[in-house]
C-alpha cells in the first residue's frame, strides 16, 4: 500500500529516512510534509505513473512494422532520421495494400498524442483518406484492411 509522506511521517515520526527509487537506483531521502524533498519524490512519482502507463511511439512503430512483415506485407519506414520539415505531413510508414498502392500510417504513442501532436498537414491528409492515423497495432490493421477492401472494390 501507497502512503504519502505525511501519513508516513504521522505514523513514524517527522523526517525520518524513506527508502524509495530515482533512475531505477535506490535512493534515501526525506520526506517531509513540505519541502523539496517531498517535492521532489512526489514529482518522481507522479512522472512514473505518467510515463509508465504510456507507450513509446518508437515501440508503437516497432509493433506495427512487425505485424504487417509476419503478414508478409512490404512496409517502408519513413521516420528515420528524417529531416524536420522537408517533407511536411509525411507519415512514419507505408504499407503495401495492392496494385501498386500504398498507404500512409502516421503512428502515435496514444490517444492524447494523436489529439496534441497531429500536424495540420497530417490531420488534411487523414482528412482526404490519404494516411491513417494508428495507435495501435490493431487500428494500423484496421486502417490496411479497409484500404484493401476499397481497392477490391474498384
Amino acid at each position: 500500500m501507497r502512503m504519502t509522506a505525511d501519513e508516513f511521517n504521522r505514523q513514524h515520526g517527522k523526517g525520518l529516512p524513506v527508502p524509495t527509487t530515482v533512475m531505477g537506483r535506490p535512493v534515501r531521502a526525506k520526506l517531509t510534509p513540505s519541502g523539496p524533498t517531498a517535492t521532489h519524490a512526489n514529482a518522481i512519482r507522479a512522472w512514473k505513473k505518467r510515463h509508465e502507463s504510456r507507450p513509446l511511439e518508437r515501440d508503437v512503430q516497432a509493433g506495427i512494422v512487425e505485424y504487417f512483415r509476419l503478414q508478409h506485407v512490404p512496409v517502408m519506414v519513413t521516420s528515420q532520421r528524417r529531416a524536420s520539415g522537408v517533407t511536411l505531413g509525411m507519415p512514419d510508414l507505408y504499407v503495401y495494400v495492392a496494385d501498386g498502392l500504398w498507404i500512409g500510417l502516421e503512428v502515435k504513442r496514444d490517444e492524447q498524442a494523436a489529439r496534441e501532436s497531429t500536424s495540420p498537414e497530417q490531420r488534411a491528409l487523414a482528412d482526404a483518406g490519404c494516411i491513417g492515423i494508428v495507435w495501435t497495432v490493431e487500428m494500423a490493421a484496421r486502417v490496411w484492411v479497409n484500404a484493401r477492401n476499397q481497392r477490391r472494390k474498384a
